[in-house]
This record gives C-alpha cells, sequence and structure tokens, in this order.
C-alpha cells in the first residue's frame, strides 16, 4: 500500500482517537472495532488500532441490558448451579463498578435462564441465544491444548453494533473456583470474567496488570484502566460512545437479536466446506488460552524487524546464558516468559489478540502434515452452521516439508459476510498478498470428522509467520500479527524438557535458514 494512503490513514485515525477516546498518556485499554488492522500495525508504538479511513467502527451493545444464558449441561468439573454463579459475579463485577464522571457503566447483564444449545450460531432471520458452554470432552478447533476459552462476537459491520456474542469454554483442562487452586490447573473465574469483557466490547488492554490484559490471571480483580474502558463505552447518561459520535442507548430489553430461543436452530446461509466456497466478504472473538496477548502499528516493515531482531539478539544472549548455568528449568521458563512478552507485545493485532501457552517448534511439526511457504490470492467468507469462516486460497511458492498441491484452501474461523462480521481472535489472518510461512493441517469436519480437502493453521496463528525483507533485502519470518502474547507451559506437568518454542526459534530468522531448519526437524520427528 502506497506510503500516502498509510499517511491518511494514520491521520484519521489519530484524529478520530483523538475525538473519541482519552489521551493515549491516559489509558492503557483498547476497544475492539471492526476491521483487522493492517499486518503492519503495532499498538505498541502508535496506540489502539482506529482505521476512520477504512471505516473500522468501535463495537458496543446497543441496549442497556444484555441477556445471556449457560448451556443447561454446564461442566462434569462445574455443575449449573456453579457456572451460573460465577458468570452472574464476571457481570456484576464489570457492570457495578464506579466511573470516574459519577455512576456506573449504563449496561448489565441479564440472565435469561438455561438453554438446549451449546453451540456458537446466529441466526439472521431466527432467534437467538448468547449462550456460555463448556467443551467437556473434545475440544473442536485447533490448539486443543493451548487454549481456555473463546468468545466469538457477532457485529454489525456498518454501525459496530453487538448483535450477539458467545463464550466457549475449554473443559478439557483442568478448571477450578475461587482463589488458590493447585498446580496444572486453571481459575474459571479469571477465565469468565476476562471473557465478559470481550462479551461487552473490550479489546486488550497494555495494562499488565488490567483483567483485559491478553493473559492468564489466576485471580479476577479489574484495575482502574479496565474500569476506565468500560466507562467509556457505557457512560452512566445511558449513551453509547460509538465511532460516529455519541448515540442513544435503548431501554432495557435484554431479549437477542430475532427473539430470545433455547434451542439451537439451522439457521439459513451458504454452507462452505468444499474447495470452492460460497463468495462472501472477511472479518473475526477473543481466546483466552494458557498465555498473553495484545495489539500491533508500524509505519514500515524495516522498523517492525528493527524492533524484533533487537529483542531478538537479547533473547539470545538470554539463552545462552541459561544453558551454561546448566539450563534450570525454572529459569529457562522465567527467560522465555520475558522474551515471549517483550518480543511479541508489539506483534499482536487489534481485537484479534489471542492467550495461549507456547508451542514447541518440535509440536508444531510433529501436528502438522505440511509446512510450505505460500502467497493468499483470493479470500472469501460463508455462513457455515450460524458462524462465519474465512477460506483463502493460496498458491504454494514452496513446499518446506510434506506434500501439497500447487494450490489449496486455508480456513480460518471469523470473517464478514454482507454486512455481519464475526471476531474470533487468535486465528491466523492470511492477507491478499502477504507471503508467508504457514505449518497446515487437514480441515476436518467438526461434526462426523473426515477430511474435507481444505486445510487449517496449526496451532492457530502460532503456525503462521510472515515473511519481510529486512534492510539487507534478505526476507526473514516474523511471528503472525494476530498470534497474542504467550506464556511458557509452567502451568501444567511437563513429560520432557522444554525444548524451543516455535516463536522463539523462528521468530527474526531468515528464510533459508528457517526452511533448512524446519526440513531437518521434519525428518527427525518422522523417524522416531
Amino acid at each position: 500500500m502506497q506510503s500516502s494512503v498509510w499517511a491518511r490513514r494514520l491521520a484519521a485515525g489519530a484524529s478520530l482517537g483523538a475525538a473519541l477516546f482519552l489521551a493515549r498518556e491516559a489509558r492503557s485499554f483498547c476497544r475492539t472495532v471492526t476491521h483487522a488492522p493492517p499486518a503492519d500495525w503495532n499498538a505498541t508504538a502508535q496506540g489502539c488500532y482506529v482505521d476512520a479511513v477504512g471505516g473500522a467502527k468501535a463495537l458496543f451493545w446497543k441496549n442497556s441490558c444484555v441477556g445471556y444464558s449457560l448451556h443447561a449441561s454446564a461442566s462434569r468439573q462445574v455443575t449449573f448451579a456453579q457456572a451460573t454463579e460465577v458468570v452472574a459475579a464476571a457481570f456484576e463485577a464489570w457492570t457495578s463498578v464506579g466511573c470516574a464522571q459519577g455512576g456506573t457503566p449504563s449496561v448489565h447483564g441479564v440472565d435469561l435462564g438455561p438453554v438446549e444449545c451449546g453451540k456458537v450460531q446466529y441466526n439472521r432471520d431466527q432467534g437467538n441465544q448468547n449462550v456460555i458452554f463448556f467443551h467437556d470432552d473434545v475440544w473442536p478447533y485447533s490448539a486443543s491444548d493451548s487454549t481456555l476459552g473463546l468468545t466469538t462476537v457477532t457485529f454489525d459491520t456498518m454501525s459496530g453494533e453487538i448483535l450477539g456474542a458467545d463464550i466457549e469454554i475449554n473443559a478439557t483442562q483442568n478448571l477450578v473456583l475461587g482463589e488458590g487452586g493447585p498446580a496444572a490447573t486453571y481459575n474459571l473465574n479469571s477465565v469468565i470474567t476476562h471473557e465478559v469483557g470481550h462479551f461487552l466490547g473490550l479489546a486488550h488492554s497494555i495494562e499488565a496488570n488490567a483483567v483485559m490484559f491478553a493473559k492468564y490471571m489466576p485471580v479476577p480483580h479489574l484495575t482502574a484502566d479496565d474500569v476506565q474502558g468500560l466507562c467509556s463505552i457505557y457512560p452512566p447518561d445511558g449513551s453509547r460512545m460509538t465511532t460516529d459520535g455519541a448515540v442513544k442507548g435503548l431501554s432495557c430489553d435484554p431479549t437477542p437479536h430475532g427473539g430470545f430461543i433455547s434451542a439451537c436452530t439451522s439457521p439459513g446461509g451458504g454452507t462452505g466446506g468444499s474447495s470452492q466456497p460460497d463468495t462472501g466478504q472477511a472479518s473475526g472473538g477473543c481466546s483466552i488460552g494458557m498465555g498473553r496477548g495484545n495489539r500491533s502499528v508500524l509505519a514500515a516493515w524495516s522498523s517492525a524487524l528493527a524492533l524484533g531482531f533487537v529483542a531478538w539478539r537479547r533473547r539470545r544472549a538470554r539463552s545462552k546464558a541459561v544453558h551454561a548455568l546448566g539450563g534450570a528449568h525454572a529459569v529457562r521458563i522465567a527467560s522465555i516468559v520475558s522474551v515471549v512478552l517483550t518480543v511479541l507485545l508489539g506483534a499482536v493485532r487489534e481485537g484479534r489478540a489471542s492467550v495461549s501457552i507456547a508451542i514447541q517448534l518440535e509440536e508444531l511439526a510433529r501436528n502438522s502434515t505440511a509446512a510450505a511457504i505460500v502467497r493468499p490470492v483470493e479470500h472469501r467468507a460463508v455462513w457455515e452452521n450460524g458462524r462465519i469462516f474465512s477460506y483463502t486460497r493460496v498458491q504454494v511458492e514452496e513446499v518446506v516439508a510434506g506434500n501439497l498441491a500447487a494450490e489449496i484452501w486455508v480456513r480460518t474461523m471469523g470473517g464478514a459476510v454482507g454486512t455481519t462480521g464475526q471476531l474470533v481472535e487468535g486465528e491466523a489472518v492470511l492477507e491478499l498478498g502477504q507471503r508467508a510461512m504457514l505449518f497446515l493441517k487437514p480441515q476436518l469436519d467438526e461434526m462426523a470428522r473426515p477430511v474435507t480437502g481444505n486445510f487449517e493453521v496449526t496451532a492457530r496463528a502460532q503456525g503462521h509467520f510472515l515473511i519481510a525483507i529486512d534492510e539487507n533485502k534478505e526476507p526473514r519470518l516474523v511471528s503472525s500479527r494476530a498470534l497474542g502474547a504467550l506464556v511458557a507451559p509452567s502451568l501444567r506437568p511437563l513429560a520432557r524438557p522444554i525444548g524451543p518454542f516455535a516463536v522463539e526459534a523462528l521468530h527474526g530468522r531468515s528464510v533459508v535458514d528457517a526452511t533448512r531448519q524446519i526440513a531437518e526437524l521434519w525428518r527427525s520427528v518422522r523417524a522416531r
């Protein structure tokens, strides 16, 4: 994109940001917006992504009360009564806070009772439920062992009004209630409180102590930054601060769009799932996993790489020092967490940040069926059973490992069809023309589990590396802008010593060196 276009976008974004939100110095929170930022956007350096030229809209609920429902079965780990209490407490924590201007935010949650439907879906022409539900047996998406929760937000792309939101909890992980859980467990209260923040329209904060900082926090305590964020969307006077200015909120009616229903339906729309999906448009929820995340805006790839290389070199120096000390487990975890948080906070995308356990490079190779350098050339989005999926046709420029055809379709969650969009954070975002290294595996049908002929990115955004040209005109790998922040798997038992994580092993590497390492590791893993 030409620099003049970027200049206009940045100028417009800065102007709009000043008009709509508090000064950058005064707060760290960000709001979720309808558009993903471009690949070279670095929120740590430039602030929240607000693209007036591109038409991005900040998300908000127009109604003063928002209905939600729990799936009647709850979980084998958490009873329905316990889940009801946790969710109610999370909404209360957010909506009962005192705003600086006096009063409380002009929004609150209303429990509409249990529902039969336990899946994400939005019906454009039928009733709906904003459901919170648990996956006890199988996490049906990629990265099953590195995700704790996933929030999908459906919105009007023209106004930013939220039309619905669903929260999924990965109960294949060990969940506990309250404070002081044992090792290798995760506090459900914290996960739910964080996800409710996304449910209400907040993106990740850069404030490290905030509930909306994209990391797993063992105890949910809202900070001044969290409170300021919610009050900025829903002032006590009942208005909603939108991208187009303040608008009057609606009086309390918790009924979901289209009416309230308990059972799942068979919504209309394209079914997709083939190598020639129905044409649509694109867009994005939040996933909180066993890790951390944030955002990203930069004027050029060179400066992004310069910042990344500085942190990368420091990390390499620290890594050597750790090995010199014998590679002590605790020291290494602390070093890796520090590296990931410093290197990757600037590489995460606004509105798509995720929280995940960092995957080891060996795991990434073992869990994939192919790795390749690709160039996205076509993008489509379709409705499938009530949610939006994006399909991207990519040209395979070089197969690094495994076998692939010259062109393949890659499916990711989220997108926009017409004027309805869905955000599903933590997904790889494949941008047209942006070359990338992808770790891939066949996409399975989520119900019958047969191979569909399409592919998905292994470990979601952790298996996606952009290819950028450095100041010496050498192509290098850069971590996905949709990645989110990561944490070492220090909260779960380890069957073997921690190997190099994919992000730390590949971020900043020359494409030539990286492809050689991946090919060698691939052969080694499959020879065992």
